[in-house]
Order: C-alpha cells, then sequence, then structure tokens
C-alpha cells in the first residue's frame, strides 16, 4: 500500500505501531541528533535534549504525516510500546533518565527520575498532551508493552530492580522488592490514570 520512512545522521528506531478507530497509524520509538519527522515534501525538524529521546509520530490512513511530539531528558530515554483506544487517546511507555518534559507541545510537565524510571505518557489524537505518570527507584525501571481492557484500564508490564521500589505513581505506596537482580512486574492504572494495583 505504501511505505514512509525518516531518520537523521545518527541512530533512530521505531519500536511500536498502533492503529486508532479512523485507521490513523502511531509509531514511538527513540531518536538521537536533528531528524526531520515528515517524510514528505514538508520540515519538521526537531532535535533531542541529550542523548536519546522519545518520539510519536502520526500519519492518516493514506500514510500522509500528521504530526510529531518529542521529549526527554539530558539522559537517555526511549518507548516500547504504545496503543491507541477508541477515544483518540495514545499510550506510550518506556523509560526516562533524569529530568524530563513529558509535555510535547507549549506546556511543561516536568517529572524527575531517581536512576532509569519508567514512564507511561498520554497524547490525543490532535497532539494535546494529556498525562504522564513515572515510578521506579535507584535502579533501572523499565514498562515494556501496555494494553487496554474493554472499559479502558490500562495494564503495564516491564522489568524492575531492587528493593522498596514504590510502583504507585501518586502520592500513596506499593513497595515490592525483587527475588534476583531482575524481576517482572504487571501492573493497572484506571482509565483516568489513578493507581489501581
Amino acid at each position: 500500500q505504501w511505505v514512509q520512512t525518516w531518520g537523521g545522521d545518527e541512530w533512530e528506531e521505531g519500536r511500536a505501531v498502533a492503529v486508532d478507530g479512523s485507521d490513523n497509524s502511531y509509531v514511538t520509538g527513540f531518536f538521537y541528533c536533528p531528524v526531520d519527522f515528515d517524510p514528505g515534501t514538508g520540515n519538521d525538524t526537531h532535535n533531542t535534549n541529550g542523548n536519546r529521546d522519545v518520539f510519536l509520530s502520526k500519519f492518516d490512513s493514506d500514510g500522509d504525516y500528521q504530526w510529531v511530539g518529542t521529549w526527554g531528558s539530558g539522559a537517555r530515554d526511549e518507548s516500547y510500546d504504545i496503543v491507541a483506544d477508541e477515544y483518540g487517546n495514545v499510550f506510550t511507555v518506556g523509560f526516562f533518565t533524569g529530568l524530563c518534559d513529558f509535555d510535547p507541545g507549549s506546556g511543561t510537565d516536568e517529572l524527575d527520575s531517581v536512576a532509569v524510571d519508567a514512564f507511561i505518557n498520554i497524547i490525543y489524537t490532535d497532539g494535546t498532551y494529556q498525562w504522564a505518570r513515572t515510578w521506579g527507584d535507584d535502579n533501572d525501571d523499565e514498562c515494556w508493552a501496555v494494553d487496554l481492557d474493554l472499559s479502558g484500564n490500562i495494564y503495564l508490564t516491564g522489568e524492575f530492580r531492587g528493593t522498596g521500589i514504590d510502583f504507585d505513581p501518586g502520592p500513596e505506596s506499593d513497595e515490592h522488592d525483587t527475588v534476583g537482580e531482575t524481576d517482572a512486574f504487571l501492573m493497572k492504572l484506571l482509565s483516568n490514570g489513578y493507581w489501581e494495583w
């Protein structure tokens, strides 16, 4: 049907793709240094804040470029997975390092990591930032996959390391310890981002 390609002079990867109810496609991954994300005749160049930053691109059903959102800290940030719901919300997960502004638009929503922390970021189909949640401790904690149930609840999985890892991204606490070096987790958030278990 069609293909689109883009990239800069360094290292870029598309990690995951999702399709919404209107057959728009969303691609997420990471990039390094300036990249023109518009594969057509236009130009939509973004630069990283540090090492690697996350991108989220939208294409319509014909493969025409719509927009891109990028975010990251001054260190290494990557995304692993993405899912879109029937209401036009796009959920991106991965990890970040340091102080990161998760709002790719003109606003600011800065969240800080202790070391390498996991994140989920929600952006609407028009590119408007909704909210982000983060969790982790002074070891490497990463979110690798996300899915939704029929009620819009959010399920997250990945890996964590160490003791006393607080998985509740809100004001409460739910701490867990690894048995060995690295353990798996399954976490549930409500559709509004509030922690469930």
